[in-house]
């Protein structure tokens, strides 16, 4: 597991494979264990970099960035 701060947030990232350089976003909600499948099929042929989305998967959320629906 590999990670970076950002805002407050710590960010989960791996980078698996080799060959040409991929950046993959998951969909909304998943995560690079829910995606595990797509990101190592592209990483037979690939560098793929991949993140867990704030809040999701091994990242944090900095709860004071959300928005307060009673505004």
């Amino acid at each position: 597991m590999t990670r970076f701060t950002h805002d407050g947030c710590d960010i989960n990232y791996e980078i698996r494979g080799e060959g040409p350089h991929t950046l993959l976003f998951n969909g909304s909600g998943a995560s690079i264990e829910s995606s595990a499948p797509l990101i190592n099929a592209l990483a037979k042929t690939m560098t793929v970099l991949v993140h867990d989305q704030r809040g999701l998967g091994e990242s944090s959320d900095r709860k004071s960035t959300r928005l307060n629906s009673s505004h």
